[in-house]
């Protein structure tokens, strides 16, 4: 799947999403996207956790940082 081809399915979901939508669900009704990520990688591909696990260190750094202050 070209670079450009996965840009267009998530931003097909997303126009869906903006209606109301579920975006996840969406993409994971994409025929192009369930055909090259199973259910288990698309799921970690949205997973909160995943995108906010180096949160905790990252606001312990600032809050460290004399210059944040």
């Amino acid at each position: 799947l070209s670079r450009e081809a996965a840009y267009a399915a998530v931003q097909r979901a997303a126009a869906r999403a903006w209606d109301g939508a579920d975006f996840a669900e969406e993409l994971r009704s994409d025929p192009e996207v369930a055909g090259r990520l199973s259910q288990e990688i698309l799921a970690q591909c949205l997973s909160l956790e995943h995108h906010l696990r180096n949160a905790p260190h990252s606001l312990r750094v600032l809050d460290d940082d004399p210059a944040a202050g």
